[in-house]
């Protein structure tokens, strides 16, 4: 168990950023709507696989790496064979998105569904598969050992499941291959969907074959949602009903609480140490998204009518990924102007879906 001791940041400079969309359309299925890249002030829509469903929120890109690769999921226009009963799952394929525009489908073999959290400048890739055959109880949530990790090497795949676990979901990965996430504790007993209520959320580091616990001291649960390759890793943990963020670094924890906020989720951190990830705006049912710099707060806001922006990646040259509105923080009724529905989030603790996560 990695045992580390916490140290509280003080009140930071709050900045806000406000940009230009680069060619984004004004009609209801609005380039705003969808996967945007934050790049020297400007946003630029990040284009969709050409089979993705055509709703902009089909498809979450939820990283990039320093040659210009994203990764992330998305819902074909058709749901996969066998998918219908499971209704919190909106992406079906997972998806890398070269530099160029060009696209790569990264499914698991034999998954009923596959979503890429995360890759490295060897472009290997961490994510989440669901077992074929998986069946939904009446709340829609998933059986335990149904989810399992993977990474993704040169058109290999491995599972990565932590031992004993109900559930296991790799978030980032460095370029030293350096793997990170959560896990749900498996229940003892006979009703396989019990952890989504009573397991707990373990943070974990996969190291040379290796797993660690990572757990925030007196918190009720933790996620380790980003590494670089420093070692340094972010993620966020509940106490006490609240969310809040954290830095781990050569085994001290600070604490990232933009000031104000009803939550904060860090999602990344680049290898000089700056943090991206969301907040909830304690004036607006949305999120925005944020930039933590050396305890310096900047606020990204996007353009256009989205409900939230939240800043899910952060390369070495300062490009940050936005995704999808209303695809991975928990929304009210509403997304850029359409219906929702609630579901979880990647990292959350339980599946991953439509509308994804709990803040």
């Amino acid at each position: 168990m990695l045992v580390v001791g916490l140290v509280l940041v003080a009140s930071a400079a709050v900045a806000v950023v406000h940009a230009s969309l680069d060619g984004a359309h004004r009609d209801p299925d609005r380039a705003d709507c969808g996967n945007l890249l934050l790049s020297d002030g400007d946003f630029t829509p990040l284009t969709p696989p050409p089979d993705a469903a055509p709703d902009p929120r089909a498809t979450t890109y939820f990283a990039l790496n320093n040659r210009g690769q994203a990764v992330g999921a998305y819902a074909g226009r058709t749901a996969p064979s066998g998918a219908e009963g499971l209704a919190h799952v909106a992406a079906d394929h997972a998806v890398l998105r070269d530099a160029q525009g060009g696209f790569t489908r990264l499914d698991a073999p034999g998954a009923l569904v596959t979503l890429a959290f995360d890759l490295n400048d060897r472009a290997e890739v961490v994510g989440q598969t669901i077992d074929a055959g998986t069946v939904p109880d009446s709340e829609g949530r998933l059986p335990s050992g149904a989810v399992h990790g993977f990474i993704s090497r040169g058109g290999e795949v491995a599972t990565i499941d932590v031992p004993e676990a109900a559930l296991t979901q790799p978030l980032g990965i460095n370029d030293r291959g350096d793997v990170v996430g959560a896990y749900v504790e498996a229940v003892p007993g006979a009703d396989p969907y019990a952890y989504n209520v009573t397991g707990r959320r373990h943070g974990f580091l996969l190291r040379a074959g290796r797993f660690t616990p990572v757990d925030v001291p007196g918190s009720d649960a933790t996620t380790v949602s980003g590494i670089n390759d420093r070692g340094q890793m972010v993620g966020y943990y509940d106490r006490d009903g609240a969310r809040h963020g954290f830095l781990m670094s050569a085994g001290r924890v600070t604490r990232i609480d933009r000031p104000g906020a009803r939550f904060t989720v860090p999602s990344r951190i680049d290898d000089r140490g700056r943090v991206v990830g969301g907040y909830g705006d304690p004036k607006a049912a949305g999120a925005r998204g944020f930039l933590w710099d050396d305890g310096d707060f900047t606020t990204i806001v996007a353009p256009g009518v989205r409900t939230d922006t939240l800043a899910y990646d952060i390369n070495d040259r300062g490009d940050i990924v936005i995704p999808a509105d209303g695809t991975v923080l928990r929304q009210p009724k509403t997304a850029c102007g359409r219906p929702t529905a609630p579901d979880v989030s990647p990292g959350s603790g339980v599946s991953a879906g439509r509308g994804r996560g709990r803040p």
